[in-house]
């Protein structure tokens, strides 16, 4: 099975492409997965973007043209998209303000607790570590993880 199948990303810095709307670029990943999708995919990809906060006018925007919380939230549906149960983050809120950051990581809380989604993040903010329900941290003077459940 192939990766993309089973793992969705979400960087840092979004990694959308620009020239493309927000449905266009749920679309785009959309298309690259051998996953089973419901229904009608354009539809399934506002309703998606709908879900994270993102109305149809936005989302027929060019991603260039958004906000970076909305750039974030077009990432995660982008991720989300392909049906995949495990969603990995690279420092997720790094690029926003506090209270975007906020709804971002209440987003992924809701992901893992109603969507029984997989988030993996990583961060180095420990405010957002302490939110999540299991936190491995890495101890480079000691060379070791610790690990600590919420």
């Amino acid at each position: 099975m192939w990766i993309k199948n089973c793992i969705g990303i979400v960087f840092q810095n979004y990694n959308l492409i620009q020239y493309m709307t927000a449905v266009e670029n749920v679309l785009v990943a959309m298309g690259i997965t051998e996953n089973k999708i419901e229904g009608n995919k354009k539809e399934t990809a506002y309703k998606l973007l709908e879900e994270l906060g993102i109305d149809k006018e936005t989302a027929d925007r060019r991603v260039n043209r958004l906000s970076g919380g909305e750039q974030q939230r077009t990432a995660i549906a982008r991720a989300l998209s392909t049906n995949v149960d495990i969603i990995m983050a690279d420092e997720p809120t790094g690029n926003l303000d506090h209270e975007t950051s906020e709804g971002i990581i209440e987003l992924f809380m809701k992901l893992a607790h109603e969507r029984n989604k997989c988030i993996i993040m990583v961060t180095h903010d420990l405010t957002i570590a302490e939110k999540n329900d299991v936190i491995l941290r890495l101890d480079t003077t000691k060379k070791q993880f610790e690990v600590t459940d919420n």
